[in-house]
């Protein structure tokens, strides 16, 4: 794990869960070199029990499209049966707890629905920061929920 690795585990410890967004999936499933250091580093954390995650589990929807789409059946599924089984990291499918959390980041924030679900889902199931790239969830801080930028731990 690199310097980068180190310091996004580090950010992430000692709250609850840590909400993960989509994209970071779609890093580490298409090895992208600038951030597969980084979500390496996060799920080994998770696998080995040093952080929880949580995510909805819209998530599957917003990652088995692309694979499908392709025709790469084989590859949704093992994308999906991994997803599914990940130790430590629990998938959330929303409820009506959390349908009132996202109307009120939507009414509030102004984010758009799949954003509001990820961000509601880590506040209710008490998390206490939320992973991305996407600089305009940053506005949640505000609502007790610290948003870490993948960006800000990429080594130089």
């Amino acid at each position: 794990m690199g310097d980068g690795g180190e310091r996004l585990i580090e950010a992430c410890a000692g709250g609850g869960p840590v909400g993960l967004d989509t994209m970071l999936f779609i890093y580490h499933f298409q090895d992208d070199p600038r951030y597969a250091p980084l979500t390496q580093a996060l799920l080994g954390a998770i696998e080995a029990f040093q952080l929880e995650g949580v995510a909805s589990t819209l998530l599957l929807t917003e990652l088995l499209v692309h694979p499908l789409r392709a025709g790469a059946d084989l590859a949704a599924r093992d994308m999906y049966f991994l997803l599914t089984s990940f130790p430590h990291f629990e998938l959330v499918a929303p409820d009506a707890p959390i349908a009132l959390r996202v109307a009120g980041l939507r009414a509030e924030r102004g984010l758009r629905t799949p954003d509001a679900i990820h961000i509601a889902t880590a506040i209710e199931r008490g998390g206490t920061v939320f992973l991305t790239n996407d600089r305009r969830l940053a506005t949640v801080q505000s609502v007790g929920l610290g948003v870490l930028i993948l960006d800000d731990f990429v080594n130089p």
